[in-house]
């Protein structure tokens, strides 16, 4: 049986539990409630309003690659910047098959960069404007790369050069916006694109073709756009090539290697703070040691409050779900789901049992918050909750329900 299955199994038989008369921490017993339990005779309540059960709050940053994702990100804002690598996959297999092809055969007459922008966007959600460069890459660049191993902290790279001449630009409003249906097409430099397809030919020459990026220029928002779709990539590289022996006209799609790249302001190390796209997850520290040693929980419930000021909402709205994890010192780690109310509360019912083996453990935990979904990788929300130093009814609050074995006399 899973870890999820097993708290969600044992988690229903603790709701059944909560039903009864709860005792307070400094209450005296009660029999109410004794036939649940055997070798009980009273329910305990404990929470964070009276105990320090949760602290340390901190948030880390460990940034990712993300390669041939369904969707990318591209755009900035005053704080945050998207850019993406873009590697052509696989050429004309009929250009590698005719031994007469070369730079004299044939001409390009059209080379578009095919891209499909979706709803999502954050940042300055009025201005439509998409707009950016595109120059050519002059090195090899492996899957693993991150922002912080292409562009220095003063935005320098030797990976292309913003001095050099475009190789495409795009300036335009997205308005009557419909999610991939709405394709934009960015004119790239034909020669060069005719160099590519010649160089394709020759194992050597292939290799130095290092693909291009794109650079937002001037843009006030970061816009999502669909890279795959039902395991199939939609956005491609259109190639129109004509025959000067016989004038005829050929159409490639050429596929492409896509990576996207995500820079944004740190969050504070000591804030509850989650971010898509960019790995950004929250900790808080588990302290039991104030439960009694023989108790079993039977019942736990944790509530988290977004600071809707301080935090960063695309246009699709607040994240739904969220995320919290606990990794035992033995095993897989423990992944629980949370959706959240109209007013920001986001709640984890019924994690009694994640609670009891916590303290089986005998040791302070680290509960991991983090986004869930699209939200995780393709959509860059900043949510940010209020830390356990917050005023009482917006801290982080952790309830508990427990049992003791009955004193034999």
């Amino acid at each position: 049986m899973t870890d999820r299955i097993w708290l969600r199994l044992v988690g229903t038989l603790s709701t059944m539990a909560l039903a009864v008369v709860l005792v307070g921490c400094n209450d005296a017993p009660s029999i109410v409630g004794s036939e649940l339990i055997p070798g009980t005779s009273v329910l305990y309540s404990a929470t964070t309003d009276s105990l320090p059960l949760l602290n340390s709050d901190s948030t880390v940053h460990n940034e990712l690659p993300l390669v041939n994702a369904t969707y990318f990100l591209l755009g900035s804002t005053p704080k945050a910047e998207a850019r993406v690598f873009m590697e052509l996959l696989n050429y004309p297999r009929e250009i590698a098959g005719d031994s007469l092809f070369n730079e004299s055969t044939f001409d390009v007459s059209s080379a578009n960069l095919q891209i499909y922008p979706q709803s999502y966007s954050v940042g300055d959600t009025v201005d439509k404007t998409l707009s950016f460069n595109v120059f050519e890459l002059r090195k090899f660049w492996p899957a693993n790369l991150t922002w912080d191993s292409i562009w220095s902290a003063t935005g320098t790279t030797d990976y292309y050069s913003p001095a050099d001449k475009p190789i495409a630009t795009y300036s335009g409003a997205l308005t009557g916006l419909v999610p991939d249906s709405t394709v934009i097409s960015v004119p790239f430099d034909q020669a060069l694109v005719k160099r590519w397809l010649v160089n394709s030919r020759d194992t050597a020459l292939r290799k130095q073709i290092y693909g291009f990026v794109l650079v937002p220029n001037g843009m006030r928002q970061i816009r999502q756009f669909r890279n795959i779709e039902s395991g199939v990539q939609k956005m491609r590289l259109r190639v129109i090539a004509r025959s000067r022996k016989d004038t005829t006209t050929h159409i490639y799609n050429i596929d492409l290697t896509v990576a996207g790249f995500v820079n944004d302001a740190d969050a504070p190390v000591n804030s509850l703070t989650i971010q898509g796209s960019r790995n950004v997850r929250a900790k808080m520290t588990l302290q039991l040691d104030t439960i009694p040693h023989d108790a079993v929980v039977m019942g736990a419930d944790l509530r988290l409050t977004v600071d809707q000021s301080a935090s960063t909402i695309g246009t699709s709205g607040r994240d739904d779900k969220i995320s919290l994890q606990y990794q035992p010192p033995v095993g897989q780690i423990i992944t629980i789901d949370s959706r959240s109310d109209s007013s920001g509360v986001y709640r984890f019912a019924n994690i009694g049992p994640l609670i009891d083996l916590i303290r089986k453990n005998k040791l302070p935990a680290s509960l991991v918050l983090r986004p869930t979904s699209d939200n995780e990788f393709w959509r860059m929300n900043r949510l940010v909750f209020h830390g356990t130093q917050a005023a009482v009814g917006l801290r982080p609050r952790l309830s508990l329900i427990y049992a003791r074995p009955t004193e034999k006399k």
